[in-house]
């Protein structure tokens, strides 16, 4: 089971993703396949990443490595290709798999972030992370109260020479989260991968951090 959190914090957003890979055999992990596993991809618009039925996750990601993506409307299509073609037996997983991406679109006050997911269950519909929100993607105990810590963390920010600093600050959080989270399920791993992606267009893929997002 992969973790995933997404944060929207207006000017900015950040998601991350686990690293962790397992063999899953009777309902019970196995084995660790790979603490080395790159759960993101990349599109036109910013990433794309996704938690649940691994096979169905496989298939979205092979169709957008190979596809020319420009609008949210692909992704839509893509997805609803894939989970009309899941088996019968495995139909549990279409309540279970969800994929997260990042965009900008324009507004009347100029270019704005967008968190987007999708729910395999639904896959025509894109629901969107409200600003200065942040949701969280994981089997944990605890769920919802660590969901409420993580939106009360949140800090805004206020000013654009200060974007490093509430970058690092952010990402502070979900260290401590991601650490949490490999104690409690084994599934998954303390490490993890992030994207940044700014209202501007500039971005930050943790493998790729000296590609530097400016203010």
């Amino acid at each position: 089971m992969t973790m995933i959190v997404g944060i929207h914090l207006g000017d900015y957003v950040i998601i991350a993703a686990d690293r962790r890979e397992v063999f899953i055999d009777g309902g019970k992990v196995s084995s660790v396949i790979s603490d080395e596993v790159d759960k993101f991809v990349k599109w036109n618009g910013g990433i794309i990443t996704g938690c649940g039925y691994v096979p169905l996750l496989s298939e979205l990601k092979k169709h957008l490595k190979h596809t020319e993506i420009t609008s949210t409307n692909q992704i839509v299509a893509l997805t609803k290709r894939v989970v009309s073609d899941l088996p019968i037996n495995a139909s549990i997983w279409r309540q279970q798999t969800h994929w997260m991406f990042s965009y900008i679109s324009g507004s009347e006050v100029g270019p704005q972030c967008r968190l987007g997911y999708i729910r395999s269950e639904v896959p025509d519909e894109i629901h969107l992370l409200y600003t200065m929100r942040a949701t969280i993607w994981a089997k944990l105990p605890d769920i919802e109260q660590r969901i409420d810590t993580l939106n009360a963390a949140l800090k805004p920010l206020s000013r654009t020479y200060d974007f490093e600093e509430n970058v690092a600050y952010h990402l502070g959080l979900l260290k401590e989260l991601f650490l949490y989270a490999s104690t409690v399920d084994e599934t998954v791993s303390k490490d993890f991968n992030y994207y940044i992606q700014a209202y501007n267009g500039d971005e930050r893929l943790s493998s790729q951090a000296h590609g530097r997002v400016t203010g």
